[in-house]
């Protein structure tokens, strides 16, 4: 990429790329995710290589968003990596846990359950159900936290002590 613009071509998708990251070591997330989406409408061998990077660049960006304490618009570049892949599960992670932070337990318990039926991961699905335990608990539904906690603690008993001691207290 780097080469091709020192001999001005600019119409190559070697190029597309280096100016995309390019605008990211400059930390303009938006122009870069919108060099990304355009190569993805271009079609060809790499969509599937831009397509994941366009995901990777977007929850980047809500992740540097939520840091500095602009919840609604992490939560609406989420929301819109959600809307291109629904399987996205580090969006699902991330826009869960801003909907608890944020109080909209019952959007973090939806969110999560779609989630959970295509995923097979046992520690990222433990730490999914605690987190729906601890949503579940918020809304005062315990019998469903303990469920949530419980079916966490099945999925992954070695390094789950969060769900252990959401189950028997911490002493």
């Amino acid at each position: 990429g780097a080469i091709d613009s020192n001999f001005g071509r600019v119409d190559t998708l070697a190029y597309a790329i280096y100016h995309a990251e390019l605008m990211l070591t400059e930390n303009n997330y938006p122009a870069a995710v919108a060099e990304y989406e355009r190569l993805v409408e271009t079609g060809g061998p790499p969509v599937r290589f831009l397509k994941a990077r366009t995901y990777e660049i977007m929850n980047a960006y809500g992740m540097m968003l939520y840091q500095a304490g602009a919840i609604g618009d992490a939560c609406r570049a989420w929301q819109r990596v959600l809307v291109l892949n629904p399987n996205q599960w580090l969006a699902v992670y991330c826009l869960s846990t801003a909907y608890f932070n944020t109080g909209r337990y019952q959007e973090t318990i939806d969110l999560i359950e779609g989630l959970l039926k295509g995923l097979a991961d046992p520690e990222l699905r433990a730490n999914l159900n605690s987190n729906m335990g601890d949503a579940y608990t918020r809304l005062g539904d315990y019998q469903h936290a303990h469920l949530a906690y419980r079916y966490s603690y099945f999925v992954d008993n070695i390094l789950n002590w969060r769900a252990l001691m959401s189950l028997v207290g911490s002493g």
